[in-house]
């Protein structure tokens, strides 16, 4: 990644940032440092506008001398106006007579459209600062280096289980690691284990620890996962989702298995973090072929039966429950397999594996 000093140092300063992107952990810290050289190191008043503010109002400020400095840094976060092709034209007007005294910054969770005039001006001046997502697989590499950069060493397993249970949102991530570092104190090392025991509080978590107590078919525990989401207003369609996506793990990977794939291939076939199969594995392995084949048909009948409101969601989603813990449904095997790519695959349960 590389940094906005560096950037500056090596060409110079703009008038204007346009810092965008779905990368919110990326966007900030790019602001941060954008702060820290303009406000902090170079002197500038920051102003700040709120996204709905309208151009013209963040232009007169910048047309204006600062009455408490030598110039101004003006933030606005998500600007309304964007999309607006006469405002945009003010803004390049703005930017053909602009001094050194005054630099704005937007910020934009979205990439701008590349069509516009001012998106394709802004890019030949080296004003769009560019914050992809990471790719899930460059994650775990990021995560081990926030520990090194907090003084602490973690595994790459162990970096995996924190992005199994918090998800791949790099500013949640970032949390869970300061808060992790701060749990373990001068201990230099970082667990698998305290991983488990820290990771986030969060629906992602409770939908994590569900699917452990679901693969082991523990009912009792699944149902007191289950109810703890609703209470925390997670849907009954994203759950079922989650509970289907599961069920194709245990699926395929008894499949796999049994065809002589190690668990790296397996991994890599199924396109899932090595820490959900090493949990699912041993369920996967104990469990009938037939009646995961069973599972997952039910899965698509019962999101099919929610959608259509045939019956209420919580406790169609209980009696599935139920039923897949004690590893019994009305619907024999065979008649499951010949259905399986039916309304299921229809209806987006159903992936190839």
């Amino acid at each position: 990644m590389e940094r906005m000093e560096d950037r500056i140092n090596k060409d110079g300063p703009r008038p204007l940032y346009l810092i965008h992107g779905e990368n919110e952990f990326l966007r900030e810290q790019h602001l941060k440092e954008l702060i820290r050289i303009f406000r902090d190191q170079k002197g500038l008043e920051l102003e700040v506008f709120e996204g709905a503010a309208p151009l013209t109002e963040v232009l007169l400020s910048a047309s204006m001398l600062s009455l408490f400095s030598q110039g101004k840094m003006i933030l606005q976060r998500n600007p309304q106006w964007l999309k607006k092709a006469a405002d945009a034209d003010d803004l390049l007007e703005w930017l053909a007579h602009s001094g050194d005294d005054h630099v704005l910054v937007f910020t934009l969770d979205s990439k701008p459209d590349g069509r516009q005039k001012l998106t394709k001006t802004l890019k030949a001046r080296d004003m769009l600062v560019d914050c992809p997502l990471l790719r899930e697989w460059d994650l775990p590499p990021w995560i081990v280096g926030r520990f090194k950069a907090r003084g602490k060493r973690i595994s790459r397993e162990a970096a995996e289980i924190l992005l199994a249970r918090a998800g791949s949102n790099q500013a949640v991530l970032d949390g869970e690691v300061a808060k992790i570092c701060l749990f373990a104190g001068d201990q230099k090392e970082v667990t698998g284990d305290m991983v488990e025991q820290l990771a986030a509080s969060s629906a992602l978590s409770g939908i994590f620890d569900l699917l452990d107590a679901f693969s082991a078919q523990d009912g009792p525990k699944t149902l007191k996962h289950y109810r703890s989401l609703v209470q925390m207003r997670e849907s009954e369609i994203k759950i079922l989702f989650m509970l289907a996506r599961q069920i194709r793990i245990l699926y395929g990977g008894k499949l796999l298995r049994n065809a002589g794939h190690d668990d790296g291939s397996i991994v890599k076939t199924l396109g899932i973090n090595p820490y959900v199969w090493k949990k699912a594995r041993a369920h996967a392995l104990r469990m009938d072929e037939g009646f995961l084949r069973q599972a997952l048909y039910e899965a698509g009948e019962l999101d099919h039966r929610m959608k259509t409101g045939r019956g209420r969601p919580e406790i169609l989603m209980e009696m599935f429950l139920v039923a897949f813990c004690q590893g019994a449904f009305p619907v024999s095997p065979d008649a499951a397999e010949q259905r399986l790519f039916g309304r299921v695959a229809n209806n987006g349960l159903s992936e190839k594996l």
